[in-house]
């Protein structure tokens, strides 16, 4: 009675600690599974800026191949322009003998050099030798070809009296063809720009450069297809990485808010609600939740305890007069009240002694709590006074409780553990017949009172006439 019920608060607490700290044991270690997606991560990472890199440099390597391209395709046409200028100046030279012609023949030969330098720039871009040789070759016709045109010039401009002699043309030597006169010279210069031999030079200038051009335009064209090939493919990767990243990014959030934040909303409801906590989350957070029940059972196991003693007779173990006076006030309905004194108790302290007196006490005590049922509070609320509040009393049968008390009056008259006989006075009430300004326990103390005054070892029902 009382005690049964925090007894069952305290076994529910450790079962239910126990429950919640081996429930779902089985769970993902937080810092196992951020450890791994950290270094995933960190390896991804790696990856993708090595990634980067080759692509910047792959990337460079294809500008560098489109730079080329163009350049090839520049020189090329830079070549048959400048070849066919020249041409144009040395005939014009010799045909008409205006110094315009020779002095823009000089300029793009001795200054602006483009013939050169675009073969120069083709000779840059070669890297097979068969277009090597084709670019030797045309290297050495273009010198032939400058070597004719140049003497052409200068049998013109003796022809002419050219004064002053350009540098260029000055340091020619005519050979035989000096002994010509002027027209001879003409004629012969003519000759030269427009011969067969002439026209078979230019074109192996022009053959050789394009040969070269060909295959320097393909191995060029072969350099960027396979540039932008890999490139397309370190794209594709880096991509594949980058999603990677992605997708560990949202797997660690989306785990941590269903390992971390997700139980630490309902700890917190389960905590404002005073309950133990279920064990859910991460092995680092159920290990939290394993400490938090322990401490939560202690707490409540410590309450009740401390409850108890604050409720509890320390003599007889029956709930003490606190909690007789909390339980009346509670304003239940359908009680019983028997308030019970041991009949002449002062003289079996006064012939036997305390100890004898607090061992009659307690018998008593053992024997209310005995008859009665759980749902009823036996309790001490005096020195030798003691009370019985039976709960949910509604259509009282009176031989039930006469019943008991004769089985504890009974109890109390065996002497087989030494102690001696003991007889009872009880008084009883019940809410339902207590009406007015009389309170449950004025009634049950008119009783107790009657029994007393009939010569006590009795018991008395209070009636609303009595």
């Amino acid at each position: 009675m009382g005690h049964a019920g925090i007894d069952g608060v305290l076994r529910m607490d450790a079962k239910t600690s126990d429950i919640t700290s081996k429930k779902g044991r089985r769970s993902v270690s937080l810092q196992v599974i951020n450890t791994c997606a950290l270094v995933v991560a960190i390896v991804l990472s790696i990856v993708a800026a090595a990634t980067a890199t080759r692509i910047m440099f792959e990337h460079t390597a294809l500008e560098e191949v489109h730079q080329n391209y163009e350049s090839c395709a520049n020189a090329t046409a830079e070549l048959t322009g400048a070849s066919d200028h020249l041409t144009s100046c040395a005939r014009m030279y010799v045909i008409t003998g205006q110094q315009e012609y020779l002095d823009e023949y000089i300029r793009e030969y001795a200054q602006t050099r483009t013939r050169e330098e675009s073969l120069e720039t083709l000779r840059k871009l070669v890297t097979s030798d068969a277009a090597y040789l084709e670019l030797s070759e045309a290297y050495e016709s273009s010198t032939k070809l400058g070597s004719h045109e140049l003497y052409a010039m200068r049998l013109a401009a003796e022809a002419t009296h050219l004064d002053p002699m350009p540098a260029e043309l000055e340091s020619i030597r005519l050979g035989n063809d000096a002994m010509l006169t002027d027209a001879q010279k003409l004629a012969r210069a003519e000759q030269i720009v427009a011969g067969e031999d002439y026209e078979s030079t230019k074109r192996s200038i022009q053959e050789n450069a394009d040969s070269c051009t060909k295959e320097l335009l393909s191995s060029l064209e072969a350099s960027k297809q396979s540039s932008e090939k890999l490139l397309n493919s370190l794209l594709a990767n880096f991509r594949i990485i980058v999603f990677a990243l992605v997708g560990i990014i949202l797997f660690t959030v989306v785990l941590n808010y269903l390992l971390v934040v997700r139980p630490l909303k309902i700890h917190a409801e389960r905590i404002r609600q005073n309950m133990p906590l279920d064990s859910l989350g991460a092995i680092e957070l159920r290990n939290m939740v394993d400490s938090y029940n322990i401490m939560y059972a202690e707490n409540r196991r410590k309450e009740a305890m401390l409850k108890r003693e604050a409720e509890t007779d320390p003599l007889t173990g029956l709930m003490n007069r606190g909690f007789y006076n909390r339980l009346l006030e509670s304003g239940e309905e359908h009680l019983v009240l028997l308030l019970i004194d041991v009949d002449l108790f002062k003289n079996i302290n006064d012939n036997y002694g305390h100890e004898v007196g607090d061992l009659v006490l307690r018998k008593v005590a053992f024997s209310l709590v005995n008859h009665f049922r759980t749902s009823d509070y036996a309790c001490r609320i005096g020195g030798d006074e003691f009370a019985v509040v039976m709960t949910a009393m509604e259509g009282i049968r009176h031989h039930i409780i006469t019943q008991k008390i004769s089985d504890i009056s009974a109890d109390l008259q065996n002497t087989s553990d030494n102690l001696p006989q003991i007889t009872l006075s009880v008084g009883i009430a019940c809410s339902d017949d207590v009406h007015g300004d009389l309170s449950l326990y004025n009634a049950a103390d008119k009783a107790l009172y009657q029994s007393k005054e009939g010569g006590r070892n009795r018991y008395t029902f209070y009636t609303p006439e009595s």
